[in-house]
């Protein structure tokens, strides 16, 4: 399993979905630009996210793999 990685050790690629956390709350996001935005807020279209920037995240990791159909 991925363990959470510290914004001021290491950030995302650009462009890459990934789950981050503040306040102890964990939600799925894009990294664009240097900034973390919350996709479930936006008009979210691969690459491109049209919402305000989500201030305060402090860890992220790699969304994990989906499942496969034949586990």
């Amino acid at each position: 399993m991925t363990e959470w990685i510290k914004c001021s050790e290491e950030l995302p690629l650009n462009h890459e979905c990934v789950l981050m956390s503040y306040n102890e709350l964990v939600m799925e996001g894009e990294f664009a630009n240097g900034k973390f935005y919350h996709i479930s807020s936006c008009a979210y279209i691969k690459g491109y996210c049209r919402c305000d920037e989500q201030e305060g995240i402090t860890h992220w990791m790699p969304l994990p793999e989906p499942p496969r159909e034949n586990d």
